[in-house]
């Protein structure tokens, strides 16, 4: 059965989920951020930088469908930078994997001199689901395989990636000092070096620009430094590449997140719904998220208002079974447990 198309009920129930999608947001609540950077000769403009995106949610595709994030999906929005300088790309607008578009927040500029860097960014709110977490660290562990792109993520903690595999990794690397040296690239994980931990025949060996470079390094120097001594040997003496014991700490961790894998994360179960709810979440899957946080976090004056207002949006697909319909919905297993925790009493 589905939704009357004339008086638009179906979509405006599913307006007012994406609403209720976009409200809640807790100014503490565990956060993801990545930066995607491609070769800046493969990528120098906006039109390029668009088209690149739509490779990257192409390749992810495979990975993302079906997948029901926490609280928010996975995001990739252009932007370029310059130094310490960062702006927002407004070439067009920015798509999330499951389609929702944002609109950017700068205007297009040429780049006349090739001193921007142009890239992809994004931020995932994931809540207590650190599988979620772990989920975008395999993405952009996948895109760095695939792609010849560097990609740097963490969290409100910092570089969650380094806690992971905290035995793995060189003595001398502190948060203090990782600032933009922990990348994924060419499938690896990525540790740019203090320049005091080389052998004295490696610092021997490097040029003076490289040494500085290795002191405090900027993206842009990160980058190239990834780009030319990205392998595991190098002539040089020296490598990015992490230590193999820190590697197979973070395959492990992702190991799990593979295409045909992921369903095992998922519970799927029957529910009787009104139509135009059960036609909502068909047209979007990722909204069950927002309407389980939804319940799940009510509190008295949501309970008040649904009291007061329940005449007003209790229509005959609520009350008339001929209107309701069995559908086959996908939850989280976290999403699930949040339901399965709650009593509810419905208004009388």
């Amino acid at each position: 059965m589905q939704p009357d198309s004339h008086d638009g009920g179906g979509a405006e129930l599913l307006r007012r989920l994406q609403e209720l999608r976009e409200e809640g947001t807790g100014a503490g609540e565990e956060c993801v951020r990545y930066e995607l950077y491609p070769r800046a000769r493969d990528v120098r403009g906006a039109a390029a930088l668009e088209m690149f995106r739509a490779t990257v949610l192409q390749a992810l595709s495979p990975w993302t469908a079906g997948y029901v994030w926490h609280r928010e999906p996975f995001l990739l929005q252009p932007a370029r930078r310059r130094g310490t300088v960062l702006e927002a790309v407004e070439a067009s607008e920015s798509t999330h994997e499951d389609g929702e578009q944002t609109e950017g927040a700068a205007e297009e500029s040429d780049d006349i001199d090739g001193r921007w860097l142009w890239f992809l960014r994004g931020q995932t709110r994931v809540g207590d689901c650190l599988e979620d977490e772990w989920f975008v660290v395999a993405l952009l562990r996948h895109l760095s395989e695939r792609f010849p792109v560097s990609a740097h993520v963490w969290d409100n903690d910092g570089e969650f990636v380094l806690i992971e595999a905290a035995y793995a990794i060189p003595r001398w690397l502190q948060p203090h000092n990782a600032a933009q040296r922990i990348w994924l690239h060419q499938g690896q994980l990525h540790i740019i070096p203090l320049p005091a931990a080389l052998s004295p025949a490696a610092a021997a060996a490097t040029d003076s620009t490289t040494l500085r470079a290795l002191r405090e390094p900027t993206v842009q120097q990160a980058l190239e430094l990834l780009e030319s001594n990205g392998s595991p040997e190098h002539a040089r003496g020296w490598s990015t590449v992490a230590p193999a014991a820190a590697q197979e700490r973070i395959k492990e961790k992702v190991a799990c997140d593979q295409p045909g894998r992921l369903r095992q994360r998922m519970h799927e179960c029957v529910c009787l719904l009104p139509v135009r709810v059960a036609y909502a979440l068909r047209q979007q899957p990722q909204l069950i998220a927002a309407v389980v946080h939804a319940f799940y976090n009510r509190d008295p004056a949501d309970m008040k208002a649904l009291t007061t207002a329940h005449a007003k949006f209790v229509t005959r697909e609520a009350t008339d079974e001929s209107m309701m319909v069995f559908t086959r919905l996908r939850f989280s297993h976290s999403l699930f447990a949040m339901l399965t925790l709650q009593s509810f009493q419905p208004p009388k």
